[in-house]
């Protein structure tokens, strides 16, 4: 587990600091900046700038230069999770995170994998990387779509009600910017 202690840096912590529902707001950078790594699964791995050093398969997770704020939220996962995969509120616990699908509203983005019943910060304002269905262009409004991928086709939303605009283009995970 790891805990935000300011506006900019992720430690880790074996204690119950971070509390599920709080939110921690990362101001804007004018680089990259790391946030924690997640190692070859998806799956996190340490915190960035402490003690940790990453394996050579580690892929660091961060947060993008001149894109403003970040806002990340600490919930539960009600299932498993992947990286860049959209989620939801889940039915039987709103408290909890699920995979988003078509019809759902966005709640977030899983910023790495995340094991059902585990708890993990999620991305709800900012940009991030997420999972998009089809090749998109900078500048689309995306939505919700089956599976908790964006789309720019298939969603049952309206544009005013989008979720994201593409960040950078391509399919797969790609840079988003966060309408939630």
């Amino acid at each position: 587990m790891f805990r935000a202690i300011s506006q900019n840096l992720f430690e880790p912590s074996t204690t119950a600091e971070s509390i599920p529902g709080s939110q921690h707001r990362l101001g804007a950078c004018a680089s990259d900046r790391g946030l924690f790594y997640v190692d070859s699964a998806g799956a996190y791995a340490g915190s960035y700038g402490s003690s940790y050093k990453p394996a050579a398969t580690d892929v660091l997770v961060v947060q993008y230069a001149n894109s403003g704020p970040l806002v990340l939220e600490y919930r539960k996962a009600a299932a498993t999770l992947e990286q860049g995969e959209v989620v939801t509120f889940d039915t039987t616990d709103a408290s909890e995170r699920a995979v988003a699908g078509a019809t759902d509203s966005a709640a977030g983005v899983a910023l790495c994998d995340v094991a059902s019943g585990s708890y993990a910060w999620f991305a709800i304002d900012g940009e991030c990387l997420a999972d998009i269905d089809g090749t998109t262009t900078v500048g689309l409004l995306l939505d919700t779509a089956a599976g908790g991928e964006f789309t720019v086709t298939g969603g049952t939303k309206s544009d005013a009600q989008a979720v994201a605009i593409v960040a950078s283009a391509g399919a797969g995970l790609k840079r988003v910017k966060l309408l939630l």
